[in-house]
């Protein structure tokens, strides 16, 4: 019976000595800790590269669009000049007369139709932004008298 106790004792031992030694070591639960705080920076730093890179391309893409509206709105100013100069040069036919003549009601309806196609086209564009006041001019800093040497 004493061999089978120190049998059962044995292998009670070899088991839990098998137990114990499939256990992965413990970790401190200070390097742990030291651990997650340098992932947190590293995310951090990383978070803070991605949202510059995008802020970056942001404007970027800004700046091009204000670059295309400025272009456009150029472009809409410079057709309402033109039909401006349009009407003006209609009137002056109309004055000197490419109504009268054969067939005066086509003319007509050509002058008016031109007129209103320039109308047309000068309506709608945003105000043109006013010029910039001009810069103050500064007077140079006074500097003080040197007193003289004698």
């Amino acid at each position: 019976m004493n061999s089978k106790l120190s049998l059962g004792v044995l292998l009670a031992v070899a088991v839990t000595g098998l137990a114990w030694a499939g256990l992965p070591p413990a970790q401190d639960a200070n390097a742990k800790l030291e651990a997650l705080e340098k992932d947190v920076l590293a995310l951090r730093e990383e978070l803070s590269a991605l949202k510059s890179k995008a802020e970056n391309e942001t404007a970027k893409e800004l700046a091009k669009q204000r670059a295309e509206i400025d272009q456009l709105l150029a472009w809409g100013r410079a057709q309402a000049r033109a039909a401006g100069a349009l009407q003006a040069v209609l009137a002056d036919a109309r004055e000197k007369g490419f109504v009268a003549g054969i067939n005066p009601d086509s003319r007509t309806v050509l002058l008016d139709g031109f007129h209103a196609l320039a109308e047309a086209t000068k309506s709608g564009l945003p105000e043109e932004p006013a010029p910039p006041a001009p810069a103050k001019k500064q007077l140079p800093a006074r500097r003080a008298p040197t007193p003289a040497k004698h």
